[in-house]
């Protein structure tokens, strides 16, 4: 890294082994086309820019995205989608800098996101599982533990958060300025 999709592609890092590193000074892999898949790659070493949203992954205005099965580590934020739709984050483990907890980026953050599934995902010791004026997004099956929110709405709705599991994380589901979202089925402790 860093590297910057700009095409239509697949990078299959076929067991986790193949790894993207970063220079510590920006985002891993920023995506600026459609039609992408990552999956199955080591992920890290982002920058520590809050301003910058400094990303294992960030993806910014584009569609059918596919987000699966990748290892990311020492990262700020885990996994950005800015203004994507119609896109999937599947099966990863995400989790941010050694860093005081209200310091950590979040592992994943939606920002005008719509019709995304995220699901099966793996959060642990970021800061916030975050939507943003995002709507129609599946969140399932996924696990966080020791965050800050668990799951924060800003202005989101018609969301749908089912069967997930959140633990030793400082908040639950949080819903604030959102409408017309339902959480079901979803295990909240400790």
């Amino acid at each position: 890294g860093n590297i910057v999709i700009n095409k239509p592609l697949t990078i299959d890092g076929l067991n986790k082994k193949a790894h993207i590193v970063g220079d510590s000074t920006e985002s891993v892999i920023t995506i600026k086309s459609s039609n992408v898949v990552i999956k199955n790659l080591t992920i890290k070493g982002t920058g520590e820019s809050h301003e910058k949203t400094n990303s294992a992954i960030v993806a910014q205005d584009v569609n059918n995205i596919s987000i699966e099965n990748n290892h990311i580590e020492d990262s700020l934020f885990g996994v950005f989608f800015d203004r994507v739709n119609r896109s999937k984050i599947i099966d990863n483990y995400i989790t941010s800098k050694d860093l005081d907890v209200g310091l950590r980026g979040d592992g994943i953050k939606l920002w005008y996101a719509h019709d995304n599934q995220i699901v099966g995902n793996t959060i642990e010791k970021s800061r916030d599982f975050v939507l943003w004026y995002s709507s129609g997004n599946i969140i399932e099956n996924n696990i966080g533990r020791h965050n800050r929110y668990s799951v924060h709405f800003m202005y989101a709705g018609r969301n749908l958060v089912k069967n997930n599991l959140f633990e030793f994380n400082s908040v639950g589901i949080f819903f604030m300025y959102s409408s017309g979202t339902t959480a079901i089925g979803n295990t909240i402790r400790n």
